[in-house]
Parts: structure tokens; C-alpha cells; sequence
């Protein structure tokens, strides 16, 4: 997690630390910082280390269901850059059966997933 995230959640946590020692209950410390309730629950529960912990955790990565098309998806994109998203939908449905049925935004999220993870520019 980055340095900014981590500065704003110990500053919440702060802040949510004082008006707890004011008698503030949650709901009224949520609408006061106008920040969620669940996150006021979350923050007002950790000390400082669980906090630090909290902060410093990886991200869970999760599998898209067009993952196995990862590599096809690269090899479009880098030879024919100026196809689209409905193209490249369209190509992996006709050269692969086994393509599962998605619909074409989800093609188009992971065209821009890919373009970014292998810095690809789109041209048009």
C-alpha cells in the first residue's frame, strides 16, 4: 500500500481516536468526518501497530476468467494495436470454442488491463 494511503487511514484513525475519547458514538463520529460508518467501525477497532500491519498488507489478486486468453490478447494487441475491444471479442470468440460467453465489456476491461500491465499504446 502506498505511503498516501497509509497517511490518510492513520489520520482518520486519529481523528476517529479524539471524538471517541469526546463520548462520540460511531454513527455520530461517521457523519461528523463525513467517512463511511463500516470504515469508522473498522478504523476505531486496530491500535496503532494493527494499524501499521493493516496498511502494509498485499492486495488479494484476482483470476479473470479471460486469463487463459492473456497471451493471444498481448499478440493481438502488439501486432494489429488499432483493433478494439469488440474486434479482439469477436476474434477470440471465432478462434477459440471453448471461449466462455462474456460480454463485450468485460472484453474491453481486460484489453485495457493488458494494455497497461505490457504498456501497449492504443492507436487509432
Amino acid at each position: 500500500m502506498d505511503a498516501k494511503k497509509i497517511t490518510e487511514d492513520y489520520h482518520d484513525w486519529h481523528n476517529i481516536a479524539e471524538l471517541r475519547l469526546l463520548g462520540l458514538s460511531r454513527s455520530q463520529i461517521a457523519k461528523k468526518l463525513q467517512l463511511p460508518p463500516g470504515r469508522v467501525m473498522r478504523l476505531s477497532r486496530l491500535n496503532v501497530d494493527e494499524l501499521l500491519q493493516h496498511g502494509n498488507r498485499p492486495r488479494p489478486s484476482y483470476s479473470c476468467r479471460l486469463d487463459p486468453y492473456e497471451e493471444s490478447v498481448k499478440h493481438l494487441l502488439i501486432t494489429c494495436p488499432y483493433y478494439s475491444s469488440t474486434q479482439i471479442h469477436e476474434y477470440l470468440k471465432e478462434d477459440n470454442p471453448s471461449f466462455p460467453k462474456v460480454c463485450e465489456k468485460t472484453v474491453f476491461n481486460y484489453v485495457k488491463k493488458i494494455r497497461k500491465r505490457y504498456d501497449i499504446p492504443a492507436r487509432v
